[in-house]
């Protein structure tokens, strides 16, 4: 198997990929590689390169010899709201969400919630997301990105759903289920999803009676209390299989 690596597409001119220093670095001292070796590379915007390692004045490209545009990612847009999780859970939630398919992750800020990050926190915790999501892509090989968005607040982003199809996971709902919904869904070919999840202290009332006056779909997953890392893994991993993307 090819070693995978990410570039940005601003890095390839005239099929020449300029790979950068730290890239260089691992590919040199790391994994030994030399000159005239084949790597995979991806742009994170679904194309894939196939490219034969070199030097250009004393720095390390890859000349591309075979391009193809395979994003690798499912039919369903799946969008994953997530109620914000402390610092090593939440970077579980971005790796794994990477792995599945999922389109987008926005975290969220809750009644309920304990974490919270200042405006010089903010950035650097995104920054190492979208480390995570970039190493899990080289991985699973998605050649998309994850979308990683600003905090959203829980009135303005349900605003922002308003006649989209939205779940919101809660375990307190007892009529409903997340298979029944997304069934009903599926045989509609709904195209997109946005799945909502609470962060570790749950949901309060008034979020979810929020969310259903908006007309969102409040469902349970069965009858045992799942953390907030593996509910929105598991809820999505049901949503994609159920639009066969997880055979």
């Amino acid at each position: 198997m090819l070693h995978r690596f990410f570039v940005n597409s601003g890095q390839i001119e005239n099929k020449i990929i300029f790979i950068d220093d730290g890239e260089a670095q691992h590919i040199a001292k790391t994994l030994r590689l030399k000159d005239g070796a084949v790597l995979t590379f991806f742009d994170g915007e679904g194309h894939e390169f196939q490219a034969r390692l070199a030097k250009q004045d004393k720095k390390m490209v890859a000349y591309i010899e075979d391009q193809i545009f395979k994003p690798n990612m499912p039919h369903l847009r799946l969008h994953l709201l997530q109620g914000m999780a402390k610092h090593d859970k939440m970077d579980l939630i971005v790796q794994k969400a990477t792995e599945l398919g999922v389109t987008s992750l926005t975290p969220l800020i809750t009644d309920f919630g304990t974490v919270s990050l200042s405006d010089e926190q903010y950035p650097r915790r995104v920054k190492r997301w979208q480390s995570i999501v970039k190493e899990s892509c080289k991985q699973c090989r998605r050649n998309t990105l994850l979308k990683i968005y600003p905090f959203g607040k829980w009135n303005d982003v349900l605003e922002n759903l308003k006649n989209k199809h939205v779940i919101v996971l809660y375990e307190k709902e007892t009529a409903k289920t997340l298979r029944e919904v997304v069934h009903n869904w599926r045989n509609e070919q709904v195209d997109e999803i946005y799945l909502i999840i609470g962060p570790e202290g749950g949901l309060s009332a008034s979020e979810v009676n929020k969310a259903e006056n908006l007309k969102a779909e409040i469902v349970n997953l069965g009858p045992r209390i799942l953390r907030t890392e593996t509910a929105g893994l598991i809820g999505a991993g049901i949503i994609l299989y159920e639009w066969q993307d997880l055979e």
